[in-house]
């Protein structure tokens, strides 16, 4: 018998090594337990500073930091498929697949939100290292490797599309707004087919159909993203924006009716 000044007595525990062997263990049993919590509440906390720190320069826009799978709005038949699509896909991240998602169709359907949600649980469930994760539009992409032409950049064009193909998951999203040249498409190409050959998943966002989608970024960028068990979802219902646009007219007329007495 042995005793804590924290915790009072405790009876000395005898553990099994290896080969038989036992050894006596003199420490307070509720004081290791204590110990073991501390250091697991350390590291909670220094994983939850990197996923922070991770989603504070991934670009990820501030309106959609608090988008999850589980506030996606579910209703119609095309959105549940969507999700079940998304869930099928963030299990296959989680296992390393280097599968990509082409998210298509008609704007403020949800498609931004089902896209960052996915990169954010991705780095939030991952086990052991923390995913880089990526977000940002085609046009943006382009314009930082374009900027590298400058003589004062300190940075090459094949810098920043390594950098791009060093994250672990990469949105591209508003695929469809004009380049101004093919030099731009190139790059757009190369950004993507460097990802396809080091094997990393993309996830692409468009409000093109999906016939102008693939005459905008050519049957080898779609080839690459759809192939190998990469899966397209079609978005192809009411925008979101324009219901709550909707509600809100008729929560004003209803309150001007309550005023003038009608």
């Amino acid at each position: 018998m042995c005793h804590c000044n924290k915790h009072g007595d405790y009876e000395v525990q005898e553990i099994n090594l290896p080969f038989g062997i036992g050894e006596f263990v003199q420490a307070c049993p509720e004081c290791r337990k204590e110990k073991e919590q501390e250091e697991e509440r350390i590291q909670e906390s220094h994983r939850q500073e990197g996923i922070n720190n991770r989603l504070a320069i991934s670009g990820i826009p501030k309106r959609y930091l608090d988008s999850t799978l589980a506030n996606y709005k579910a209703n119609n038949q095309g959105q549940k498929y969507a999700l079940r699509v998304a869930n099928s896909f963030l299990n296959e991240l989680k296992t390393g697949s280097d599968s990509s998602l082409i998210l298509y169709g008609l704007p403020g359907t949800g498609k931004t939100h089902l896209g960052c949600a996915l990169a954010k649980e991705f780095l939030i469930n991952s086990e052991g290292r923390l995913p880089k994760i990526k977000y940002a539009s085609a046009y943006r992409a382009t314009a930082e490797i374009k900027s590298c032409f400058s003589r004062d950049s300190q940075k090459t064009e094949w810098d920043v599309i390594r950098e791009y193909q060093n994250y672990d998951l990469v949105i591209l999203d508003e695929v469809g707004i004009q380049f101004d040249s093919n030099a731009e498409k190139m790059i757009f190409f190369q950004i993507i087919n460097g990802r396809y050959e080091d094997m990393k998943p993309t996830i692409l966002i468009s409000n093109l159909t999906m016939a102008e989608l693939i005459e905008f970024i050519g049957d080898r960028c779609f080839d690459r993203l759809s192939g190998g068990g990469g899966a397209v979802i079609p978005f192809e219902w009411d925008s979101y924006r324009q219901e709550r646009k909707e509600a809100k007219q008729c929560e004003k007329k209803k309150q001007l009716r309550v005023v003038s007495g009608e």
